[in-house]
């Protein structure tokens, strides 16, 4: 039962706290103030991360915070997801639309960039879709920020409705600082129902300001070494996949397609560090138009961590966390799928032929101190020295063909 209460806490611990949050010198979040797919949730969160202005709390989690700069002659981008989360703490309803959110992103020097906005003329007359937040409930956004290359100057785009995106140009490596705000007149709208596509007139809407923390953005270069790796604070993170076609296998049961997939870590500090693979190494798939494909999976029960999935890595040392990944059907879907080690399946789901644009990523927010399992003394045995942070490597691009 001990065990079993800390592998919870600690698959807690790595879900909880997933974002970096302060404030560049100078600025402050006013009492005053997207992207994607909305969720609705009950009741607020109780993260201390968030923040709250005239009864309207706002959370934003990017779990990576450091973006490699694409390779400028290569279709990739560097796509990283973000959630928003809004919750109604007050007694009246109000309107979360997508125009409602808009980013902000500030240099190191706390100097604002200048926001671009790009509307299809079809879309900008188009009635806002009908989104309310009851009092006392929350709704989440989730989508994703992209650093690309256009016009040969390095931008940062999203997309806060459809028909719509919104970028920064010319970025550089340096470390920046983006939130959303968040504003809404209240009183009475017209919106487009989802359910019935009928305009519908809502009345008794609460004006509503309030703004996300910042979070910081870390643009850097991919190492000239590799352009598959990425550095955070002298940890290299490298993703492995030496085969980028994979042949799709027939629809057929059996039939599979094995592919190598993994993540190499190098510890070029001057100190000894541990890196764990319990439920720390994520993949990401994205299509070619930069749509984060959803993983899917679960456990039906837990293979015990050991300290030997914990290993310390002297100076210069390097440890691969490798995936049991495969290609195969399930109920007439192509599906990429991969096993942890731990009693755990995970997938992606309705995979096509095609292009697509792949990631590794490792995140670890717990303590610096955690107890494994140790098979020689038959007990727990307390482990120093975790690393705490989150790196994504660099997107390649992978090739699903038929046989």
């Amino acid at each position: 039962m001990k065990f079993l209460a800390l592998v919870l806490a600690f698959v807690f611990g790595f879900f909880g706290a997933i974002a970096l949050w302060h404030l560049p010198k100078g600025l402050t979040t006013p009492s005053s103030v997207g992207i994607g797919r909305i969720e609705s949730n009950s009741l607020a969160s109780t993260n201390t991360q968030a923040f709250e202005a005239n009864g309207i709390q706002m959370e934003i989690q990017v779990p990576y915070s450091v973006l490699s700069i694409p390779e400028k002659t290569l279709s990739l981008d560097t796509i990283v997801p973000v959630s928003i989360l809004i919750v109604n703490n007050t007694q009246t309803p109000i309107q979360f639309g997508f125009e409602s959110l808009v980013p902000e992103l500030f240099d190191s020097h706390g100097q604002a960039l200048q926001r671009q906005e790009v509307v299809d003329r079809d879309v900008r007359n188009r009635a806002a879709i009908c989104s309310i937040v009851e009092p006392r409930s929350s709704r989440r956004f989730n989508s994703f920020i992209k650093l690309y290359w256009a016009n040969n100057k390095l931008q940062l785009t999203g997309n806060n409705k459809p028909g719509s995106f919104w970028y920064f140009d010319a970025l550089q490596t340096e470390t920046y600082q983006l939130r959303f705000t968040y504003n809404s007149p209240g009183g009475e709208v017209s919106c487009l129902d989802p359910e019935t596509q009928q305009i519908r007139r809502i009345e008794g809407l609460r004006a509503a300001q309030s703004a996300t923390t910042f979070v910081p953005l870390q643009i850097v270069q991919p190492l000239l070494i590799d352009s598959n790796t990425v550095e955070v604070d002298g940890i290299q993170f490298e993703i492995l996949i030496p085969n980028r076609v994979l042949t799709i296998p027939a629809n057929k049961p059996n039939a599979t397609t094995p592919v190598s997939l993994g993540l190499r870590i190098t510890n070029n500090t001057q100190q000894a560090v541990r890196f764990t693979r319990f439920d720390t190494v994520i993949p990401q798939l994205f299509k070619s138009d930069g749509t984060e494909l959803k993983r899917d999976g679960g456990r039906n029960w837990t293979s015990m961590p050991t300290v030997s999935d914990c290993p310390l890595l002297q100076p210069g040392e390097t440890a691969i966390f490798g995936l049991d990944a495969r290609l195969f059907w399930r109920n007439n879907k192509l599906q990429l799928e991969w096993f942890d080690g731990f009693g755990g399946t995970w997938f992606f789901d309705d995979i096509k032929p095609g292009t697509y644009q792949i990631g590794m990523g490792y995140t670890n927010w717990v303590s610096e101190h955690i107890r494994m399992y140790d098979p020689e003394i038959k007990t727990l045995r307390p482990l120093t020295d975790l690393w705490k942070g989150a790196g994504l490597t660099p997107l390649v691009e992978i090739r699903l063909v038929q046989q």
